[in-house]
């Protein structure tokens, strides 16, 4: 079997059309996940964990410091 002979036979083009449809399926699953992210930044829950007892001058610089909803800052 020639090689041109290969290419254009129905497994070969049926298995490149599977490969490029599920290719286009994964970005765009991929692309329409990661979209959704820098809108929603702002509403990202960070956490700031001491363990220090005596920092209370840390404390309260970070309340100082931070813009963000610090009301479970203890």
């Amino acid at each position: 079997m020639s090689f041109k002979k290969f290419i254009v036979s129905k497994g070969v083009i049926g298995a490149l059309i599977i490969v490029l449809f599920y290719g286009l399926l994964m970005v765009g699953i991929y692309f329409s996940g990661y979209k959704v992210v820098p809108s929603k930044i702002n509403q990202l829950p960070v956490a700031i964990v001491n363990q220090d007892k005596d920092s209370t001058t840390l404390k309260k610089q970070l309340k100082k410091a931070c813009r963000l909803n610090t009301s479970k800052l203890i």
